[in-house]
């Protein structure tokens, strides 16, 4: 039990305030790892990875400008543990009257939340997409986002995509004492959120969300192109083999653990069957009709920011 609790007790840095300390590996289910500079922390773990795409460094793409509804502008923000834990700020965790701002600041300004499969569409010239439109993703598969994120996704009348680890819903499942701070969900959980009609799943690994001894997704020092490949069709087999287990739609969705990828990942995972690939690039996306949908940029929502700064650094207003 103790070992258990110290691997998910992975929050809790605030922001300004005195360190509460936990053992170092609590925070590996974090994205980047590093909680004063997650830019650079994300960058840092592509570049070692061997790949990035090359393009967090460059400036924001205009504001959304259609060509007679053939191209958009998408924000697609990433966000994780919602919370109201009174130490619990950090780049990645938000508490729920922040992320209730967010989606009341979004709503004023015109954006209109899709899902991920609404951009395929677009990019594949068979759907639509508002003149504004933005996806909310919320990785790792936190508890609270059944407890706080679905209520306030109805009260807003938005929906969102949610990135869940195999292993820790597998885990959730046999715990027996489990709170909203910081325990995962469970399958029959994921099913809920799944039946709202507000969640859309991703896979974000069956238990490849770890900084050793691989870095996320990339390939480890030395490790054949035969080894890498079956390491990654592996585990993506495993994580449709527990979905088809737990009753959950298969998914088509692959966010990559802290953004760490190497040169041939991505088309290793289209063989697994994935075709939206989510980053932690961190800036906007311009989508075009009948044009490949790319590796989509995502923009950490971080507490350290009020819900106008957030948005304004971003471009997004």
């Amino acid at each position: 039990m103790f070992a258990h609790i110290r691997l998910r007790a992975k929050l809790l840095l605030p922001l300004g305030a005195a360190v509460l300390f936990f053992p170092a590996a609590l925070l590996l289910c974090f994205r980047c790892g590093n909680q004063t500079d997650p830019v650079g922390a994300e960058r840092r773990n592509a570049v070692a990875a061997g790949q990035t795409t090359g393009n967090a460094a460059q400036a924001l793409p205009p504001r959304n400008k259609t060509d007679e509804g053939n191209t958009r502008t998408v924000p697609v923000l990433m966000y994780h543990s919602v919370c109201d834990h009174p130490t619990a700020r950090s780049v990645y965790i938000l508490s729920p009257a922040a992320f209730r701002e967010d989606l009341r600041y979004l709503s004023v300004h015109g954006y209109q939340t899709v899902f991920l499969r609404d951009l395929l569409a677009f990019a594949g010239g068979t759907g639509t997409l508002p003149e504004k439109p933005v996806v909310l993703t919320f990785d790792d598969g936190f508890y609270n986002n059944l407890t706080n994120v679905l209520p306030l996704l109805k009260e807003a009348d938005a929906k969102a995509e949610l990135n869940i680890v195999g292993r820790y819903a597998d885990n959730a499942g046999k715990e027996q004492y489990r709170s909203p701070d910081y325990s995962y969900l469970t399958w029959e959980e994921i099913r809920t959120l799944q039946g709202s009609g507000r969640f859309e799943i991703g896979s974000h690994t069956y238990d490849m969300h770890a900084l050793s001894p691989r870095n996320g997704c990339a390939r480890e020092k030395g490790e054949s192109d035969e080894a890498y490949e079956n390491a990654l069709k592996a585990d993506a087999a495993a994580m449709r083999e527990a979905m088809l287990r737990e009753q959950t739609d298969a998914t088509l969705i692959f966010a990559y653990p802290y953004g760490a990828k190497s040169r041939n990942t991505q088309t290793i995972l289209e063989q697994a069957g994935f075709t939206v690939f989510l980053t932690c690039d961190e800036r906007l996306n311009v989508l075009s009709k009948n044009s490949p949908l790319p590796p989509l940029c995502r923009i950490n929502r971080t507490a350290a920011l009020t819900t106008e700064e957030f948005m304004k650094k971003n471009g997004i207003g």
